[in-house]
């Protein structure tokens, strides 16, 4: 979430997190058992979109930054998804793949918004988006034995997410994309007031 011409990724992303958000809230009984499904999914989405943005961008501060955060979210929400329809993982490893991820996931992009960003201003939106992912990492953590409990607190937070992107990717970043760059001035340098008399003709022979 650092560049205006990335709205539409931001905002797709953000469809994302609140569409599983509400379907984790709206039926938590089928939701408790997919949840893992649900996160491992959001985060292949932001990891995508996150890598999008970084090739997009690339040469650009903070763009390798973005790389590494957007294969973090694609290869490991990616990696979660094979295994589980593979049938090679058990649900609590699972779970407990998922928390790191979810946790570098955060991790890596609050560092990207106080120590890798250059010139850019902070963006506030992005601390706490990335910030409650990393607190949503730590709750499937603690909570990953307790599905109702993690499944009602992952909905809270990805639809907090989703709306909070969301308005931020439309009426924020697409507003600043849109308004004209200002035009730039040349400054012509000043005419003296008198110009210098020039001195007469030599008479001299």
């Amino acid at each position: 979430m650092t560049d205006n011409r990335s709205w539409w990724l931001h905002l797709i992303e953000a469809i994302v997190a609140l569409v599983l958000g509400l379907y984790i809230l709206i039926s938590p009984i089928g939701a408790s058992t997919n949840l893992g499904l649900a996160l491992a999914l959001f985060l292949t989405v932001a990891g995508l979109v996150q890598t999008i943005s970084g090739l997009w961008h690339s040469g650009r501060s903070g763009t390798k930054t973005d790389m590494v955060r957007g294969l973090i979210g694609l290869i490991g929400g990616g990696v979660l998804l094979l295994l589980y329809f593979m049938g090679w993982i058990g649900l609590t490893s699972g779970y407990t793949i998922l928390a790191i991820v979810l946790i570098l996931f955060g991790a890596v992009g609050l560092y990207e918004q106080f120590f890798d960003r250059g010139s850019k201003r902070l963006s506030w939106m992005a601390v706490i988006v990335n910030g409650l992912l990393l607190l949503l990492g730590v709750l499937v953590f603690v909570f990953r034995t307790q599905e109702a409990d993690m499944a009602q607190w992952a909905g809270i937070i990805l639809v907090v997410i989703g709306l909070g992107m969301g308005a931020y990717a439309l009426f924020v970043e697409r507003n600043a994309e849109s308004e004209p760059e200002p035009e730039k001035v040349t400054v012509q340098p000043e005419k003296p007031l008198i110009e210098p008399e020039e001195p007469p003709p030599s008479t001299e022979v």
